[in-house]
């Protein structure tokens, strides 16, 4: 408020602002605050639309990606995914491709297949029937011996041991050979077979056949080395994920593969022309197969203790410190056994470079050639895979012992008495023989019968102070242990499923006992219901006493 000093009284009096200068500092006031309130909400909406605009710009780049990782899913080799570097994978790709080839101065093949199938007592007479329909069972050209039939029931009645050397067995066009034991029809893959029969002991007969393959099928291994590969992606739509795999894996799986189908060579053949105790399995046949795999100047395998470092034996044998056997006689024979899994637990790998086996070794199989350095090498180790397929027979047998008995007590409840009774049954008729099996091979089978087949072949042991390992012993330690194991286990499931049994009967008799006095009472409802209905009615019955009483009387 405005003040005014009065002359008279020397005071100073209060000016009374007027209406209009009130109204007028009251507009401006209004208008100020109107501008600023103008001000701020034009800067809210600038930095709304400013973060509208960056949100847009957010939402449809998040859009995008979305969008290229959905098609990345749907095609993952012909869209990159957002995070790939196309130049790192197309250098790894050629660094990998050339590390994996075989070096131009190698020569990796497959030249020969094992198979050995076993027969007990349950499979020996259709080993009888198939020997006679492939003609086997007639002697060789000029040959004095008695037909291989009737050599394994000699030797099976008697109890010997020992082996008949079948011979080669060609196609009827094959004419390399003069006198070539039998004829056959052999598949495309195969060159030619190489048969031998052991009778392992007085219930146990295996047949071994060596199957020479085609230059063709024995660079299968070789072949999937050689090719080009490029990083690829695989979808797994059940798991929801994308599994990118550069050249050396696809080289891996591709090898896994043609190992699956030279075992599958095996496994067919003998199922469709000599099925035995392994091919007479439901599903996967776990046959003890076994593969050649030669080279001229790298061992297959790394010395005891070591890695192999190169990228192309990796890709064939990658099993860490495992165990190798080593022929003595020949240390470029090597031998792994039972290291792999699941179906091909019994399958085995053999390395052998061929330039360690001398000229003086190949004379009289008439110098260096294929056929004799495979009839060398069949000789070497033929023994060896017949008797480690003894453990693979117990083996195998025991997990059918365990097999059945699982599936045996998971079946419960009333209804199933008779299924439970009908597996007991099969359990019997199909382990029928293999106690015997096994008892001989533990009681009757000694070292020295190991010694003499599988004699040369020694292992390093895992540890440095330790001795060398023989096969034999080894072989012999195994087989006995798995036997004694076997025919415990048999014993005790065999007195559990006769008392099972005879618990099971017991309670179907009483049931059906039960059921029995059911229907006796039904039949005895039903008769005297009939008997009521064939009664004359209630009114007839005085007469009916009437003339009774009536005749007594006369009487």
């Amino acid at each position: 408020m405005q003040t005014v000093r009065d002359r008279n009284f020397q005071t100073e009096q209060p000016v009374v602002p007027s209406i209009r200068w009130l109204w007028a500092q009251n507009l401006a006031l209004r208008q100020r605050a109107v501008t600023e309130i103008q001000l701020v909400e034009g800067e809210v909406k600038r930095q709304r639309g400013a973060l509208a605009i960056g949100t847009t710009r957010e939402t449809i780049q998040r859009l995008k990606q979305r969008l290229r990782w959905k098609a990345y899913w749907r095609f993952p080799n012909l869209i990159k995914a957002p995070d790939a570097d196309p130049k790192y994978e197309e250098e790894r790709d050629r660094k990998k491709n050339a590390a994996t080839q075989v070096p131009n101065d190698e020569e990796l093949s497959v030249p020969m297949l094992f198979g050995a199938e076993l027969y007990g007592p349950a499979e020996i007479d259709r080993l009888y029937a198939d020997l006679k329909r492939l003609g086997w069972d007639t002697p060789r050209f000029r040959s004095t011996l008695p037909n291989v039939i009737q050599w394994i029931r000699d030797q099976r009645l008697y109890g010997s041991e020992g082996h008949f050397n079948v011979g080669i067995v060609v196609r009827k066009t094959d004419k390399r050979f003069l006198h070539p034991s039998y004829l056959l029809e052999l598949p495309e893959e195969f060159d030619y077979l190489t048969v031998t029969i052991y009778q392992l002991s007085a219930s146990l007969t295996c047949v071994l056949v060596g199957m020479a393959l085609t230059e063709q099928s024995a660079s299968w291994y070789n072949d999937e080395l050689a090719k080009l590969r490029k990083t690829k992606s695989v979808r797994n739509p059940k798991d929801r994920f994308i599994s990118i795999l550069g050249a050396d894996h696809q080289k891996r799986r591709s090898i896994e593969e043609a190992r699956e189908r030279y075992r599958g060579l095996v496994t067919n053949w003998f199922k469709r022309e000599l099925p035995g105790f392994f091919s007479n399995e439901a599903g996967v046949s776990r046959l003890p197969t076994a593969e050649v795999i030669t080279t001229i100047r790298q061992h297959m395998f790394a010395p005891p203790n070591e890695f192999v470092r190169d990228e192309w034996r990796r890709m064939i044998w990658d099993r860490g410190y495992r165990r190798i056997w080593t022929d003595s006689g020949c240390p470029g024979l090597q031998l792994a056994i039972g290291e792999l899994e699941d179906e091909a637990r019994h399958h085995s790998v053999i390395g052998f470079r061929t330039s360690d086996v001398a000229d003086s070794d190949l004379q009289h199989f008439g110098g260096r050639t294929k056929y004799a350095l495979l009839t060398f090498c069949y000789e070497r180790i033929e023994g060896v895979l017949v008797h480690y397929a003894c453990t693979a027979f117990l083996q195998e047998a025991s997990r059918t012992l365990k097999l059945s008995r699982e599936q045996l007590f998971a079946k419960k409840g009333r209804k199933e008495i008779l299924v439970v009774l009908e597996r007991i049954s099969d359990f019997f008729r199909a382990s029928t023989g293999n106690p015997a099996v096994a008892t001989d091979l533990l009681k009757n089978k000694p070292l020295i019968s190991y010694k003499h087949h599988c004699n040369g072949f020694v292992g390093s042991s895992l540890f440095a102070n330790d001795k060398d390992l023989d096969l034999a012993e080894v072989l012999h330690s195994r087989v006995r242990h798995l036997a004694e194991e076997f025919i415990e286990d048999e014993e005790a499931t065999r007195q559990q499923f006769d008392q099972l049994s005879s618990i099971l009967s017991t309670k179907e008799s009483i049931r059906t006992q039960r059921r029995m006095e059911v229907i006796t009472v039904i039949a005895l409802v039903v008769a005297l219901a009939s008997l009521v209905a064939a009664l004359p009615p209630i009114t007839a019955w005085a007469k009916s006493i009437e003339s009774l009483r009536s005749a007594i009387v006369k009487m």
